[in-house]
């Protein structure tokens, strides 16, 4: 069996002048989100945006999992440190009505999912969560928003033992990296909180529904040396996403194909 295709969501850059290249509005995608996939076993497909509003159906055809990332760069400071941040869409419109188009064309074919920072957040407004428009004043922002490097530590993080997250880590505690201001509130419906940093922030949530759908607050995809452990993360979406393609083939043929073997998430047959 070939390789699951993951769809990755992208950061959109305007052009504005502080922008890379000014005046030219980019698609902005980490290679390390790429990487993660492809490490996993995966194959890696950088989504366009949807300026319609929904996900064409012959691209999510395609897929059989879908990442939904994090921002490329931080807020600017000058936004950052106000009293309350706007809220997600108004943050970043273009991107925000594509994300949102992703993860409802995938949350309505009960493809897996796993999004990443302001890709949970978002996840958690599409199914109805609210959040928290500054989770500390401005001179404690440092608590979650931190200046080191992404591939550093920065606060510990405490794991529901019964959650898909537990399962995909192989353990319940761990120490991540941060790099955000906003939290979730109240988590969205079909939604549930896996993890917390010890102050009480909401790190992770996941679906109850059964299928795989895993939000983190922090960027894995960064630490995959100093914290082994969240390549289980990737590991588990591309296991899920191998489960999913087989599942449709086993549909659309009404025959049952030969289900993939249990250990044949990690790599490439």
């Amino acid at each position: 069996m070939t390789a699951p295709i993951i769809g990755i969501t992208a950061s959109y850059g305007d052009g504005d002048e502080g922008a890379l290249r000014a005046g030219r509005p980019m698609l902005l995608v980490s290679l390390a989100y790429v990487q993660a996939v492809e490490q996993a076993g995966g194959q890696a497909l950088v989504l366009p945006l949807c300026p319609e509003g929904s996900a064409p159906e012959e691209v999510l055809e395609l897929l059989d999992g879908l990442l939904v990332t994090g921002n490329d760069a931080r807020l600017p400071r000058s936004l950052r440190e106000q009293p309350s941040l706007p809220d997600l869409r108004e943050q970043a419109p273009r991107r925000y009505q594509s994300d949102v188009a992703w993860i409802q064309g995938a949350l309505r074919r009960r493809m897996p999912i796993l999004c990443v920072c302001r890709g949970m957040q978002t996840l958690n407004e599409v199914l109805g969560g609210t959040l928290w428009p500054r989770l500390y004043p401005p001179e404690e922002m440092g608590r979650h928003s931190q200046l080191a490097p992404g591939h550093q530590p920065w606060h510990e993080v405490q794991v529901d033992p019964d959650s898909q997250l537990a399962r995909a880590l192989g353990k319940v505690s761990l120490w991540t990296n941060s790099f955000h201001v906003q939290g979730i509130r109240e988590a969205g419906t079909g939604l549930r909180v896996s993890a917390r940093a010890l102050d009480g922030v909401v790190e992770a949530v996941e679906g109850t529904g059964g299928h795989f759908l895993i939000g983190v607050q922090f960027h894995p995809e960064l630490q995959l040396e100093t914290e082994p452990a969240l390549a289980g993360l990737f590991r588990a979406l591309v296991g899920a996403a191998r489960a999913y393609r087989w599942e449709r083939q086993a549909r659309g043929t009404g025959q049952r194909p030969r289900r993939p073997s249990a250990g044949s998430a990690g790599c490439v047959s």
